[in-house]
């Protein structure tokens, strides 16, 4: 909807004060008004529609908060607590098909099963040493190692090895950089 544009004067017949402007410039020939005669003025100020009438937030598809993703293969709308609980679930399971952990996976000599999780100091690989710690990070018999390689490239690579050794200092994992 387009902003509607008066012409000065049409204004000035419409507003009180207008007029009363109107009557002391033309009784004070000293004065010239403020107007040019070709001049427009907007006289009612164009206001955009709220965000929250144009915009329709569906509630989680789980419980009565707004959904922060639409999950498309699911079909469902999810607040932040229940996408992460779907990301954990089908975390989990990946782990389990590819890992195969036994129920005590020490090995003969009693030392801990150890897994490298590679990290690249970006936030994908943060997001999976992070589900990875959560997952099976508790297991006695199980020990988490993150790695990370340096490729030598200059100004790149130090800022992300940077955060790949904090990340897994802040979860208590043992880091290879």
């Amino acid at each position: 909807m387009a902003a509607r544009h008066w012409h000065h004067r049409d204004w000035d017949e419409q507003n009180p004060l207008g007029r009363l402007r109107k009557e002391l410039d033309s009784s004070l020939p000293h004065r010239t008004s403020r107007f040019k005669a070709d001049e427009w003025v907007q006289a009612k100020p164009y206001r955009a529609p709220r965000m929250a009438e144009a915009l329709a937030v569906e509630s989680c598809s789980r419980c009565n908060f707004p959904s922060v993703i639409h999950q498309a293969y699911s079909g469902q709308h999810l607040c932040g607590r229940h996408l992460f609980a779907s990301i954990r679930k089908r975390t989990s399971k990946e782990l389990r098909q590819q890992l195969r952990l036994p129920k005590d996976a020490r090995h003969e000599d009693g030392s801990p099963y150890r897994i490298l999780v590679a990290i690249s100091g970006g936030k994908d690989s943060a997001v999976l040493l992070t589900m990875m710690h959560d997952i099976i990070g508790n297991r006695r018999d199980v020990e988490l190692i993150s790695g990370c390689i340096d490729e030598g490239i200059d100004g790149y690579r130090a800022p992300s090895l940077e955060c790949a050794r904090q990340l897994a200092e802040s979860l208590d994992v043992s880091s290879r950089l």
